[in-house]
């Protein structure tokens, strides 16, 4: 790569990979699909035919630089796209150190420097086991409103800009790291008057990372991050102090591992280095898996606590609790039973306006609303192979599900669906024979719906497996209230692949209460390269 600041300098690692690489390379598809479509009864007639021609290139010049080229035809209407590079950036390297140059992003961590573009120049430098980091460039562009703009269409936004530093240390089993960011906006760069919605905003940041790996079982892991904020450059003393801290153990054993985590992040906690941001928030999480009967035994299982409105500021707080857990058991050498359940519950309180202006008044508790929520879930899986019969090979599988949601009285909502199912292929040709039954049923207040219905399918393989077809039908009788209603479909598939090529159909029908729909569809799709 070429990197231009004053003279020119060519580093050899990346001018030999430049140079053993074509100069131009394509790579693309083309593809013409053509649908036919019909209805029947009295659900009307859309557009009988439709084509759509489409199609997308890229060239990509010495390995390096990708040119991606789009088009799209039909009768429903057209669009191409080309590239542009209007957005560009330079990574040259050399040995251990290595520069980013142009529209460039960096992740030092989340409450830092967290994938935030900007404008400028990086760099990271390696040597042993030490990385040294820093970044310099404009992270928000200077945006003037017209004198006349009174729409609110045009925001003005000052022109930002930033620098950071960051440096990590790892030898062994020990990780510590060190993160310097600032950012502030140039209060001339825009002009607007004393009361305007914008004002220019200064932000520095700190943070360290410390990771240790003790009797190579326990793993010990802390951040600090702190945030300081100006909300108004114009004013000194508008600097406001926001943390983040975050703790966490993991034991990590032959047949078990569990871990003990606690994070804190402070109301409104921010920097200009990220977009976004989970904070107010203090999470305390508990989990573990276990290992039993000689590894054919999988347990695990999470708990936390979760809770917002860190400073009672808000006018309600919300406290979450979550538990889950998990259960897999191996039967013989492909079987399966699994299960898991969860538990999502969420307590909020709302605190009345007027506890601002009495709030040791024991009458204003009465106006106080306490909510709430619960959500619930679980589910359970079984695989079995079925014995041999000829040449072919069969397995069963099973499977049901049940969610709750509980709330305010006449909300709750419960939910069942489950399936079985057989499964046969051929063990020479690849044939497939499948026959799958379900039954759901959803219960939401005094509203009560099921379904219950069967689909079977078969699959074959042809002209050495470079032809493949298959067919399915399902029928499905679904019942809300006092209202049935029977729906039938049918579906036949063909796909023929060559090196380059492909070709593809298929045809379905639909009808449900007297009415139905036929559609056919073929796909013809060529591989440039």
């Amino acid at each position: 790569m070429l990197f231009f600041g004053g003279p020119a300098w060519l580093f050899s690692q990346d001018v030999e990979k430049v140079l053993k690489n074509k100069p131009v390379e394509a790579n693309g598809t083309v593809q013409l699909q053509q649908m036919l479509n019909r209805k029947f009864g009295d659900a009307g007639n859309d557009q009988p035919y439709n084509y759509v021609l489409s199609g997308n290139l890229n060239l990509k010049l010495f390995g390096v630089i990708d040119a991606p080229f789009q088009m799209l035809f039909s009768n429903m209407g057209s669009r191409f796209s080309q590239p542009t590079f209007n957005q560009t950036a330079l990574h040259p390297q050399y040995k251990w150190i290595q520069l980013h140059l142009g529209r460039i992003a960096v992740n030092w961590s989340p409450q830092t420097v967290g994938g935030h573009v900007f404008q400028g120049a990086a760099t990271d430098l390696t040597p042993g086991n030490w990385t040294f980091s820093a970044l310099y460039g404009r992270f928000q562009k200077a945006v003037s409103a017209p004198p006349d703009s009174l729409s609110g269409n045009v925001i003005p936004a000052f022109r930002r800009m930033g620098y950071g530093f960051r440096a990590a240390h790892r030898h062994k089993n020990t990780h510590v790291q060190a993160t310097y960011f600032q950012a502030s906006d140039d209060t001339g760069s825009v002009q607007i008057g004393p009361f305007a919605a914008q004002k220019p905003i200064g932000n520095r940041v700190y943070g360290l990372l410390y990771d240790q790996i003790v009797f190579k079982k326990l793993m010990l892991q802390a951040t600090w991050n702190q945030s300081l904020i100006n909300s108004d450059l114009r004013l000194p003393d508008k600097w406001t102090n926001r943390q983040h801290y975050k703790a966490s153990l993991a034991w990590q054993g032959k047949a078990h591992q569990w871990n003990l985590a606690y994070e804190h992040t402070d109301p409104d906690y921010h920097t200009l280095g990220a977009y976004y941001f989970n904070n107010d928030m203090e999470n305390i999480s508990l989990g573990g898996n276990l290992q039993a009967l000689k590894g054919k035994l999988s347990l695990s299982g999470q708990a936390g606590l979760q809770r917002d409105n860190l400073d009672n500021r808000k006018s309600s707080s919300m406290r979450r609790q979550v538990y889950s857990l998990q259960a897999q058991y191996r039967l013989g050498k492909s079987g399966m039973l699994s299960g898991s359940y969860s538990s999502f519950t969420s307590f909020t309180n709302t605190r009345p306006f007027t506890d601002y202006l009495q709030p040791n008044s024991p009458m204003l508790a009465w106006d106080t609303l306490n909510f709430r929520e619960i959500s619930e879930s679980g589910n359970v899986q079984l695989a079995l192979p079925m014995p041999k019969w000829g040449k072919w090979q069969g397995s069963f599988t099973g499977n049901g599900l049940w969610q709750r949601n509980a709330g305010a009285p006449g909300s709750n909502s419960d939910f069942y669906n489950a399936g079985a199912g057989l499964v046969a292929q051929h063990t020479q040709n690849g044939a497939t024979l499948a026959l799958q039954l379900n039954a759901g049923q959803n219960m939401a207040g005094e509203m009560v719906m099921r379904n219950l219905g069967p689909v079977i399918s078969c699959s074959l393989p042809l002209m050495d497996k470079k032809l493949r077809t298959s067919v399915s039908w399902s029928r499905i009788v679904s019942q809300v209230q006092n209202q049935r209603n029977v729906m039938s479909s049918a579906r036949f598939q063909l796909n023929r692949q060559w090196k380059k090529q492909s070709l593809q159909a298929m045809l379905q029908f639909q009808q449900s209460q007297g009415r139905g729909f036929m559609q056919a569809v073929v796909g013809y799709q060529v591989v440039v390269r």
